[in-house]
């Protein structure tokens, strides 16, 4: 194998995976306040090249918002041996992660959380609540990603 160099080649180091479909929000409409569960993922998925020792949870957002309204996420983030039965591994309760520029716009960016799988079980589900503070207009979507890393090998499989 190749040497990996870190400032040319982050993939040889993770992965990139979806962990949730994406999802739409209204301000006081649909979705909003509403919890969004991510798919069950199966870290076995990697095969061969083994379970990965950390990941980077991101849960990415491009909301448009009125001058100084608010997108908020709060979060779980979960381990199970079986896919059925949960424990927390992350939570956080709802924080402010953008604001409406003066006159309104788009608002774009990503909530990470970088956790260290060491012990977890072999299952992860990202659960995540997206809420507008304002009563209409403003919008948002979202979806949850996570890079694995911390393989037994490198590179990483795709």
């Amino acid at each position: 194998m190749a040497d990996v160099i870190t400032q040319h080649d982050i993939g040889g180091y993770g992965t990139l995976r979806t962990l949730s479909a994406i999802s739409s929000a209204v301000a006081g409409g649909a979705g909003n306040g509403a919890q969004v569960s991510g798919i069950v993922f199966d870290r076995l998925v990697f095969g061969v090249s083994g379970l990965p020792g950390s990941v980077v949870a991101g849960i990415v957002f491009a909301s448009t918002l009125s001058a100084g309204d608010t997108l908020s996420i709060a979060y779980q983030i979960q381990t199970s041996p079986d896919g059925s039965t949960w424990t927390p591994l992350a939570t956080a309760n709802s924080a402010v992660v953008a604001t409406g520029p003066t006159g309104g716009g788009a608002v774009n960016g990503q909530l990470n959380v970088p956790l260290d799988l060491t012990g977890s079980a072999r299952y992860l589900q990202v659960k995540y609540t997206p809420t507008l503070s304002a009563a209409s207009t403003d919008t948002a979507e979202t979806v949850a990603v996570g890079f694995f890393a911390g393989f037994p090998v490198l590179p990483a499989p795709l």
